[in-house]
């Protein structure tokens, strides 16, 4: 009887064993996918951060790496609005436009291109 006993817990122990090691390697599988996925967001943000941009007198909304130009205003974190002709409204009433090039994020904060070479900067 003692030995039927030692047989069933050396199979139950093998048994367990292997099912532990079919988890854990089922485990490993799923977890090492999800780094990589993240990664690959990562890199989107990091190429196409959040924005609005001017090109050809239009404004474009970049968001989540999908570009589109707006149709109605936007209006940043900071109070201020873009219009889609370029317009800038500031939150306390002054005015300017967005020149070719410029760029915003959506904070508020706006950024001209800096010339390179023989390129002169226009104010």
């Amino acid at each position: 009887m003692r030995h039927k006993i030692d047989n069933l817990m050396k199979t139950l122990s093998v048994a367990f064993a292997l099912f532990a090691s079919i988890n854990l390697f089922a485990q490993e599988s799923q977890t090492t996918n999800e780094p990589q996925n993240q990664d690959q967001n990562v890199q989107v943000q990091k190429t196409q951060p959040d924005c609005l941009a001017m090109k050809g007198n239009k404004v474009f909304l970049t968001e989540n790496g999908v570009t589109k130009e707006i149709t109605e205003e936007i209006w940043m974190r900071n109070g201020m609005q873009i219009t889609p002709s370029g317009n800038l409204i500031f939150p306390n009433g002054e005015r300017a436009k967005l020149r070719e090039g410029d760029v915003a994020d959506l904070k508020g904060a706006v950024a001209r291109p800096v010339p390179i070479g023989n390129e002169t900067a226009s104010k």
